[in-house]
């Protein structure tokens, strides 16, 4: 959002409209994914963006597996980086047309920790890619000339007992939902904090822990 968010052009949405702590992708049961598959196949039919960037293994592994994407390698300069082409028949009888193009690349939480300024390069020439073919201006090098993250940004303490309370609340609404299915999925621990601390004092995290 804080790069080349064009108001009117510009369309932001989450694959899954959750607000728990809990994975969707992973602990939903298929009914309720269902659910979520017909909002954002409703979104999508409806919008008028021709380019769609999506951020993440799990989404990115979501849509190949729900819709017909054809991927195309690119060349020359653009080599190692592949586009994906979303073809789409409202009349099973027609021919599928290309409906828009999409961008895979990388969750902006990578960049939140210092180990993902090596990919910072990568990050910044996939994203430019889809601007430039969407017609939009792309602030060169965003990605490699951010200089924050949880290191030196670390949310207060309040910020974090709200969020806590919230997860709660949540997660108790998905788990009266699904019932049993949720049965054996413990609520995160809250940590424990010493009440002098004013910022949030996080464990350390891992390359492999981020999607």
């Amino acid at each position: 959002m804080a790069n080349a968010f064009v108001k009117g052009k510009t369309l932001i949405y989450d694959h899954l409209a959750r607000r728990e702590v809990v994975d969707g992708l992973v602990d939903y049961p298929e009914h309720i994914l269902r659910c979520h598959g017909a909002w954002l196949l409703k979104i999508r039919r409806n919008m008028l963006a021709k380019v769609e960037i999506l951020h993440g293994r799990p989404i990115q592994g979501r849509m190949l597996s729900i819709c017909d994407l054809e991927r195309l390698p690119l060349w020359g300069r653009h080599s190692g980086i592949a586009l994906y082409l979303e073809w789409m028949s409202g009349d099973p009888e027609s021919p599928a047309k290309l409906a828009r193009i999409l961008v895979f690349a990388l969750h902006p939480q990578n960049f939140l920790f210092p180990w993902g300024k090596k990919f910072a390069n990568r990050q910044d020439h996939t994203i430019s890619i889809a601007h430039h073919l969407a017609g939009l201006t792309y602030k060169t090098q965003f990605y490699q000339d951010l200089h924050w993250s949880f290191v030196n940004r670390f949310p207060r303490l309040y910020h974090y007992t709200q969020q806590q309370a919230l997860a709660r609340d949540a997660f108790k609404a998905v788990h009266a939902a699904k019932g049993s299915a949720l049965s054996s999925i413990k609520m995160p621990l809250e940590k424990q904090i010493p009440t002098q601390t004013r910022h949030l004092e996080f464990e350390p995290c891992h390359e492999e822990d981020i999607t």
